[in-house]
């Protein structure tokens, strides 16, 4: 202890024995006494030096008050002793980060005292921050020293002070961004503005991020990274600068954000920020009014020339800035003499490369056949745009963005530049009267009013014999034109004198060229002009086929007569020469009434006659004869005889056919007259076994009616039966006989009607008679009717002109009445007939038809139903076919069949680009045009049909059988 001098004093008090028993009786002890001072040493040594300790905590979380720091003594200072306290700052500054303790009290041990430290909250993000505290001295209460030395060495602590793990309100600055909310594109934008809620230190720097919108970082902006914090240590201010392109890209947003607020070292300044209000949204707005550096420079560069038909080498789109890849180059026309439709088909649009700053396009011309010279136009480019239509720049110089081109003709004109021209007119003209009608077709439509040139040359005729008509007009519908040609009446008799009139040209009023090529191959016509009054009329012999009589036949097709054809005024007469074997021919008056034609009548070609079948007999008319030669020349011959068996089959005895005609008429027929019989039983009888025969010459019979007479038996009552069988060929048709209805049986005229049908043809029956009680039953066979039969006859005619001339020569007329047709095929159809070698006509059924005309000209009339008109390779022998009622409407599906003319690998659409098959349109007709080459070629013709196109023949024609 510091004690400073302290003294005592030691007295004698006795001298005693070892006892303790005085020695001497009194003791005089005045001056026995001696007063003594101790004093601490000058340099005091260890055993006064009192060692102190200090432990307490490494850390205190910034704001709290640490834990208990504890000094210990090595010996006991008196109670209430002062621990004085020592500081020196680390990283931590006394005042600022903590408070500073400075003294602590010793407890009732004598050897301890405790103490605590307040540490400071602050919103800075310091990290770790140190300080030491030491003890610096024990004293009493008055400040002295209480031990003469002190050993300090363990009495120190260095304690950090840390930030709180999860910084609380107190520790958060708020931080603002106030800024523009748009900016011009290409300026700098005004300030941006920080604001702090607590002091940072001058110069720290707030750190910033942005988020692109619409607006993109390097393209549309660039960024500021950073703002500098002023004097005021609250508020930093900064600039965006824009980037100026010259796409349209129209408001354009970005946010720009602070992020942080650090140091020059990159450390952040404050232990928490509060940034809700750190961001700025900002558009860049494009220019109101563009300039030069936002426009783009467009060029277009091209052909300057197309041949027609061909597609454009390439045209080039440049732009002078890049556009996004794909972009569209949208693009105009300006029409100059090319039209854009007829002439060439615009390319609306062109899409950029992957370079963004070309695009290319190819433009395709149409090809006509007009003479139209050069003609022009001109693409243009009308501007840049992206997939949705929207203008990729903001602006676009177009000076140099369009190209004019020329659309030329070709050199050479191709097959699909020609049009075909065809003249057809009057192969024969009288002297002196003005000729018939001459056709100019076009198989393209010209302007209405153009101009047809004509030539001619002459062969026995002169331009002396002809006044020369040297233009034609195209009247309305573009694709004809129609003249007529005067001739000369002279008094020379010259005979026949020949010209022909040629199609030289077709221009326009002017004299210009309309078409670029013409073929003219079939635009000649040569005309006879006859020098005499009259010539004899022609005939033309045909074969005729049809599923039933009763068909009408026209006649204006083949009967011809120069004078006549050329008058409306004027016909020719169709003359009967001989009569057909079955049938009777007769016409059909205006007013409806029939008229037969006989041999040597005479009637108008501009009526048709009727064929009707004609094949009967009726022996109860008065004036028959009975001669079997007469029934002959019908195709009925009638045999017969005696029979063995149950029917008239065969084991045959042929006798004599007699004819009773001496009794009343109602009684009289034919009957089997066997050798041996006498006068009597002039009936076929049962008894005898007699039976009748009936062969058909004309053809086969499907129906036919019966007639019997002087019936002998009990008919009456069922028990005699008349029985007829029928036969082929001598070959029995049916097992089962047509039995005489007994209704049909008349008592009291002892006659009977008998009603034959049969779905198999036929072309005989045997009549027998039975009796079922053996008795006698007879007949005679008194009418044969013949209804339906397939007939091969014919007929022969001539003509007689209006001025009475006959024809020269006679024409024949072979009638075919064939109920299923002359084909055996396999096809669901109802009548199927391939004609013959010369002219033929074939009149179809109101069902599905297979109609094919066969060499030679040809006339079909297919009637209702879905009819199929076919040609094989041997039709092509360059005749003229006509149908008279092909149709696809109302109910009817017909079609033309060209299977057996083509390849499989053929199809309509090579064979009309090749002109295998040509079709045209003249006079309310359509003509189809097969030419195979090497003269197999045929037209056809189809009355009444107009407007067919392409894509109508695809379902008129058929190419292939599938």
């Amino acid at each position: 202890l510091v004690e400073g001098s302290e003294s005592f004093t030691v007295n004698v008090s006795g001298v005693e024995d070892g006892e303790g028993n005085a020695i001497f009786e009194a003791l005089n002890l005045d001056g026995a006494s001696q007063l003594t001072h101790i004093t601490d040493e000058g340099d005091p040594g260890p055993e006064d030096t009192v060692t102190v300790t200090l432990e307490g905590p490494e850390s205190i979380v910034e704001g709290d008050t640490s834990t208990t720091y504890t000094v210990t003594l090595s010996s006991a200072a008196p109670i209430g002793s002062v621990v004085t306290l020592s500081y020196t700052d680390g990283t931590a500054t006394a005042g600022e980060d903590y408070t500073k303790t400075l003294t602590a009290i010793v407890g009732g041990d004598g050897t301890t005292a405790t103490f605590t430290i307040d540490t400071l909250d602050d919103d800075l993000a310091e990290g770790s921050e140190n300080f030491t505290v030491s003890v610096s001295g024990v004293e009493d209460g008055e400040g002295n020293a209480v031990f003469e030395a002190l050993n300090l060495d363990g009495a120190s602590q260095l304690t950090h002070i840390t930030d709180e793990d999860i910084p609380g309100p107190e520790d958060t600055v708020t931080v603002t961004l106030e800024g523009p909310e748009s900016i011009v594109e290409g300026d700098t934008s005004s300030t941006y503005t920080v604001k702090l809620s607590s002091a940072a230190p001058i110069g720290s720097v707030v750190t910033l991020s942005y988020t692109d919108g619409t607006a993109t970082a390097g393209e549309d902006y660039t960024k500021t990274l950073t703002a500098i914090v002023g004097g005021d240590g609250t508020t930093a201010t900064f600039t965006i600068d824009t980037l100026d392109d010259n796409l349209v890209e129209g408001s354009e947003s970005f946010t720009v954000s602070v992020s942080g607020v650090e140091d020059g070292e990159g450390n952040a300044i404050f232990e928490a920020l509060n940034l809700d209000g750190a961001s700025q949204l900002t558009n860049i707005t494009d220019e109101g009014d563009p300039g030069p550096e936002d426009t783009v420079t467009v060029t277009l560069d091209g052909p300057e020339n197309i041949v027609e038909g061909d597609t454009s080498t390439t045209y080039t789109v440049t732009l002078s800035s890049a556009a996004p890849v794909g972009s569209v180059v949208t693009l105009s026309y300006t029409d100059g003499t090319a039209t854009a439709g007829e002439d060439y088909t615009k390319t609306l649009s062109a899409i950029v490369g992957g370079d963004g700053t070309t695009a290319t396009f190819t433009i395709d011309t149409l090809d006509d056949n007009l003479a139209e010279g050069s003609e022009s136009f001109t693409v243009s480019v009308s501007g840049v745009e992206d997939g949705d239509g929207n203008a990729i720049f903001e602006a676009l110089n177009l000076d140099g963005a369009s190209q004019q081109t020329t659309i030329i003709d070709e050199d050479i004109p191709g097959p699909e530049d020609t049009v075909k021209v065809t003249l057809q007119g009057p192969d024969y003209v009288t002297e002196g009267q003005q000729t018939g009608i001459y056709t100019v077709s076009l198989s393209e439509p010209v302007p209405e009013n153009s101009v047809i040139t004509l030539s001619y040359t002459y062969t026995t005729a002169s331009n002396e014999d002809i006044v020369e008509t040297t233009q034609a007009i195209v009247g309305p519908d573009g694709v004809t034109a129609t003249f007529t040609i005067d001739t000369v009446d002279d008094l020379l008799w010259e005979g026949d004198e020949n010209f022909s009139v040629s199609v030289s040209g077709v221009t326009t009023s002017a004299g210009a060229p309309i078409f670029e090529a013409l073929d003219l191959s079939e635009a000649t016509q040569e005309t006879t002009i006859i020098d005499f009054g009259d010539t004899p009329p022609e005939v033309t012999s045909f074969e005729y086929f049809a599923s039933e009589d009763t068909i009408p036949i026209d006649f204006s097709d083949f009967i011809t007569d120069l004078e006549d054809d050329q008058s409306a005024d004027k016909n020719t007469f169709i003359k009967i020469e001989n009569e057909p074997a079955y049938g009777q021919l007769y016409f059909i008056s205006g007013s409806g009434q029939r008229f037969d034609l006989d041999e040597g009548d005479m009637i108008e070609d501009t009526y048709d006659i009727y064929y009707e079948l004609d094949v009967a007999f009726d022996a109860t008319v008065d004036g028959f004869t009975g001669d079997l030669n007469e029934l002959l020349e019908q195709g009925i011959e009638l045999t017969g005889g005696t029979y063995s068996g149950s029917a008239p089959h065969d084991n045959l005895t042929v006798e004599e056919i007699g004819f009773d005609g001496s009794g009343v008429l109602k009684q009289r027929g034919y009957f089997t007259k066997r050798f041996d019989e006498s006068g009597q039983g002039k009936e076929t009888e049962s008894a005898e076994k007699e039976y009748m025969s009936v062969k058909f010459n004309g053809g086969l019979v499907t129906s036919l009616t019966v007639g019997t007479g002087a019936m002998t038996g009990s008919f009456n009552n069922g028990d005699s039966l008349i029985l007829i069988y029928l036969y082929r060929d001598g070959v029995l048709v049916d097992e089962d006989p047509v039995i005489m209805d007994g209704s049909k049986f008349v008592p009291s005229e002892k006659q009977a009607e008998i009603l034959v049908n049969s779905t198999e043809p036929f072309d005989e029956i045997r009549i027998i008679a039975v009796d079922e009680t053996d008795q006698n039953a007879g007949f005679v066979l008194q009418s044969i009717d013949i209804h339906e039969a397939q007939v091969n006859d014919q007929f022969v005619y001539s003509a007689v002109d209006s001025d009475g001339n006959p024809s020269e020569e006679t024409a024949t007329v072979d009638v075919n009445i064939l109920t299923n047709g002359n084909l055996d095929i396999e096809d669901d159809v109802d009548f199927a007939v391939q004609g013959g070698n010369g002219v033929t006509v074939i009149h179809g059924t109101d069902g599905d038809d297979l109609l094919i005309g066969g060499l030679g000209d040809d006339v079909m009339t297919g009637g209702l139903g879905n009819d199929s008109f076919k040609w094989v390779e041997a039709d092509l022998d360059g005749g003229f076919d006509v149908i008279t009622d092909f149709s696809q409407q109302a109910g009817n599906s017909d079609v033309i069949d060209f299977s057996d003319l083509f390849d499989e690998t053929d199809t309509l659409e090579n064979l009309l680009d090749s002109n295998i098959i040509d079709v045209s349109e003249q006079d309310g007709n359509t003509y189809i045009n097969v030419d195979k080459g090497e003269g197999r070629t045929v037209t056809i013709e189809l009355e009444g049909v107009t407007g067919v196109t392409n894509d109508v023949l695809n379902s008129i024609i058929v190419i292939h059988d599938t």
